[in-house]
C-alpha cells in the first residue's frame, strides 16, 4: 500500500494512473464488446440472420481500418463505458486508501451506478442508431429493464463470486483457481436471466407496434443467439479488461512509489 497523506503531488500521480490504467483496461475490453452490442441491437431489429454473422463483420472492419472501427459510434460508447466503470472503480480505492478507509462498499457502490447509468446510456444510443427506422424517443420501460439487467449483471459480478469460490473450494478446488472460475461463471450464468430481459427492452423500442405473443415470439427467436453473444462479451469485459486494469494499476503505482522513494533520500 503506497502512503498517500504526505505529497498532493503523490496524489494527484496516483490518480493520473488510476485513470490511464482505466483507458487501458477499457482499450482491451472494447472491440469485441462494441461488435457484440452493435450484433444484438441488429438481431433484435432483424436486420442481422445472427450476432456471429454481424460481429464477424465487424471484426473483418476492425482488422481493414482499426482507426476508422475506433472512430465508430459503438466502439466510442462501449469504450466510454469501460473507461468510466473502470475510472470509478480505481479512484474509490485510491481516495479510500488515502483517507485510511476500507474500499468495498464505496467501490461497490460507485462502480454500479456509473456502470448502470453508463451502460443504459449506451444502449439507448445504439438502439437509435442500429435499430433502423426512423428515431424515436428511448420508452422508459425499455430504460428500466435495461437497468434491471445491468442491476443484476453487476450482482452476479461482485456480490456472488465470493459465495460461489467458497462452494468450489469444497468441492476441492484450490482458492486461486476457484475465485478466477468464480468471477467469470457468475457473470455469464446471469446471461441466461438477463438476455431475454435485455431483448425485450430492444423489442419495445425497435417494434413497438408487436401484439405481446407476437412480442415473445421475437424475443425467443432471437434468445439463442443473442445468448451466445452477451455470453461470450463477458470474459473481455469482465477478464481482459479486469486483468488489464490490475496489471497496469500495479506497475504504474510502483512507478510513483519509487519516485516518492527517491524524492525522500
Amino acid at each position: 500500500m503506497i502512503s498517500t497523506s504526505l505529497l498532493p503531488s503523490t496524489l494527484s500521480s496516483l490518480y493520473l494512473t488510476d485513470a490511464a490504467s482505466a483507458a487501458f483496461a477499457a482499450l482491451l475490453a472494447t472491440p469485441l464488446v462494441a461488435a457484440v452490442d452493435k450484433a444484438i441491437v441488429q438481431l433484435s431489429a432483424g436486420q442481422v440472420a445472427s450476432v456471429g454473422a454481424s460481429v464477424a463483420a465487424s471484426l473483418q472492419s476492425m482488422a481493414r481500418n482499426p482507426l476508422k472501427f475506433a472512430a465508430r459510434p459503438e466502439f466510442l460508447l462501449v469504450f466510454t463505458v469501460y473507461f468510466l466503470t473502470y475510472l470509478s472503480a480505481n479512484f474509490a480505492e485510491t481516495y479510500c486508501e488515502s483517507a485510511d478507509l476500507s474500499p468495498a462498499m464505496p467501490k461497490l457502490a460507485a462502480t454500479t451506478v456509473t456502470n448502470v447509468c453508463a451502460c443504459i446510456t449506451k444502449d439507448a444510443l445504439l438502439a437509435r442508431i442500429y435499430s433502423g427506422g426512423p428515431a424515436r424517443s428511448v420508452p422508459l420501460l425499455t430504460v428500466l429493464l435495461f437497468a434491471l439487467r445491468d442491476m443484476m449483471t453487476v450482482a452476479a459480478s461482485f456480490t456472488l463470486p465470493p459465495a460461489v469460490s467458497s462452494k468450489l473450494q469444497e468441492k476441492g478446488l484450490a482458492p486461486s483457481p476457484a475465485d478466477n472460475a468464480a468471477q467469470v461463471l457468475c457473470p455469464v450464468s446471469v446471461q441466461v436471466l438477463s438476455t431475454p430481459i435485455h431483448l425485450l427492452g430492444l423489442s419495445l423500442y425497435s417494434h413497438p407496434s408487436l401484439t405481446a405473443s407476437a412480442r415473445a415470439s421475437s424475443v425467443a427467436a432471437t434468445y439463442k443467439s443473442a445468448l451466445a453473444g452477451r455470453a461470450g462479451r463477458i470474459l473481455p469485459a469482465f477478464g481482459l479488461g479486469g486483468v488489464g486494469n490490475r496489471m497496469a494499476r500495479n506497475k504504474l503505482r510502483e512507478a510513483v512509489k519509487r519516485r516518492e522513494e527517491a524524492k525522500r533520500k
